[in-house]
């Protein structure tokens, strides 16, 4: 995907030539590429996935739950994602509730080291030996899990424009032991929703305060698996992860340096839709995203990254369509 950039010098003059490479024609609904006067290569944003897995009894210790129906079909699935060649864009890390050592099951510092440390994907061998030799266990302590893990994924992503990081809380029951609430997740689950997301996918369908950490975590609803057939579990969990990585990857355009002695105007940005076989659409500026083909910048007053809004980035995602992010003229439907 090519990024079109046009930027003024510092005098405040067009740049020159150098470079033009139009993706887009007032002929075919798109910006008009006179404006654009030099370009660089549109980069996705890259994505680091958090994996806080709940391994409690009732997940199946035989006891509390039957591993056949939850533990079981979760880790095929968990498998399956993590060796998918579709998930070759992200990098994951997996970490599990309640702690292995008992002693540290409330300490939210044991749970900011994930058991399996950022990894490119796919990765089969790292995460399948892992989810192998670990087994459900005790209660659900989410309110320090969660605070390890977002206290790493927050660490990620400092100082990092290029890296989107987000956790996947899995889980099948309400927070409880080592003072774990509702309320108290969906604190601190809200405290950095602003810049990490939080996914709960819930294992089971009587779990009504998932929803309220889900909402916290700026991705409300939160995901229920049924667990009546293994293979559904299985094949229900493994949606809702391509659905979060399809959420994530894909949407997010950094915005390139300028070349030496010129400044971007954020208020002159455009974005090009171009569908396979179709005609240039230039879509339109919308920062709460209420224009659904819309797009909008991470900060406004120091963008950094353009991002598509949900519904046109599902459609990128269906048809593979090309994005070109077009600087020099006027935003359609303006940014302030």
């Amino acid at each position: 995907m090519a990024l079109l950039l046009a930027a003024c010098d510092s005098n405040g003059g067009k740049a020159g030539d150098a470079g033009v490479d139009f993706g887009a024609s007032p002929d075919g609904g798109g910006v008009d590429p006179a404006c654009a006067r030099a370009s660089d290569e549109a980069k996705l944003q890259r994505l680091d996935l958090v994996f806080m897995l709940d391994r409690s009894g009732s997940m199946g210790d035989g006891v509390n739950g039957i591993a056949a129906q939850k533990w079981d079909p979760i880790l095929s699935a968990l498998n399956a994602f993590f060796a998918d060649n579709n998930s070759a864009d992200i990098s994951a890390s997996l970490q599990y509730f309640p702690y292995n050592n008992v002693t540290d099951q409330c300490n939210s510092s044991a749970y900011y080291a994930p058991a399996v440390a950022m990894t490119p994907l796919p990765n089969a061998t790292l995460f399948s030996a892992s989810l192998a030799s670990t087994s459900p266990s005790g209660d659900t302590p989410t309110y320090p899990a969660m605070t390890g893990a977002l206290s790493f994924a927050k660490d990620l992503k400092k100082g990092d424009a290029g890296l989107k990081t987000a956790v996947v809380l899995v889980t099948d029951g309400e927070p409880a032991g080592c003072s774990s609430s509702i309320s108290n997740v969906s604190d601190i689950v809200g405290q950095s929703a602003g810049n990490v997301p939080t996914y709960v996918i819930g294992i089971g369908t009587n779990i009504p305060g998932l929803d309220q950490i889900a909402k916290a975590g700026k991705t409300a609803p939160a995901t229920v698996i049924t667990v009546n057939d293994p293979a559904t579990t299985a094949a229900q969990f493994k949606a809702a992860l391509d659905g979060i990585r399809g959420l994530t990857v894909s949407c997010n355009f950094l915005i390139p340096a300028p070349p030496d002695g010129m400044v971007i105007d954020a208020s002159n940005v455009n974005v090009n839709y171009t569908p396979p076989g179709g005609s240039v659409t230039t879509l339109p500026y919308s920062g709460d995203c209420s224009k659904p083909n819309g797009w909008h910048y991470d900060d406004p007053n120091m963008p950094q990254i353009v991002e598509l809004c949900p519904s046109q980035c599902a459609a990128v995602h269906k048809d593979t369509g090309r994005i070109d992010v077009v600087f020099g003229c006027a935003t359609l439907g303006g940014i302030f």
